[in-house]
């Protein structure tokens, strides 16, 4: 592997001490670049993302939006919904259920943000000094729902407060 000569290594060292850096370099015929950033955290590992996307500026934020759809699909396959667990085969039927998944996960998140600023929530403090929630917004939030609605009439009345409320999430979702 070879850094493009119009790299200047010092500059780039510089700029990981601030946090981000990234270097266009060769491997045989192609060009790739390589995006690094570094945690405020001194104890957590530089993360390197090497793409082909050359000309665009920091391509790490596509990536980051690309990483929350990793994620929530990981909620519907196998860490919430467990979708892969539903046997169905029809297409419809697959769509369907699909379709009425996300939904729950749209709820399920709004409704965790809103638990997260209107309850207290414990949070697990680690030796390092970082401090994570517990649990996840999304748990926090299908937890709740699960709680509250275990019926069809129960979310028919929680959709019709959702409506009826003027919370900026509202707006979001």
């Amino acid at each position: 592997m070879k850094v493009c000569e119009d790299t200047d290594h010092g500059q780039e060292k510089k700029a990981l001490k601030k946090g981000y850096s990234q270097a266009i370099f060769d491997l045989g015929l192609d060009k790739y670049k390589i995006e690094m950033w570094r945690s405020a955290n001194k104890d957590e590992p530089v993360i390197c993302l090497i793409t082909n996307i050359l000309y665009q500026k920091r391509v790490g934020k596509q990536y980051a939006k690309r990483w929350k759809i990793e994620y929530c699909f990981k909620h519907l396959k196998t860490n919430g919904f467990n979708l892969e667990d539903m046997s169905l085969t029809d297409l419809k039927k697959i769509r369907l259920m699909i379709s009425l998944v996300i939904v729950a996960y749209v709820l399920s998140i709004r409704e965790g943000i809103i638990q997260k600023k209107t309850q207290k929530i414990r949070v697990i403090k680690y030796r390092n000094g970082n401090e994570y929630p517990a649990v996840s917004t999304f748990r926090c939030g299908l937890q709740f729902i699960s709680n509250q609605i275990v019926s069809y009439l129960e979310l028919d009345k929680y959709l019709g407060l959702i409506q009826l409320k003027k919370h900026s999430i509202v707006q979001i979702v």
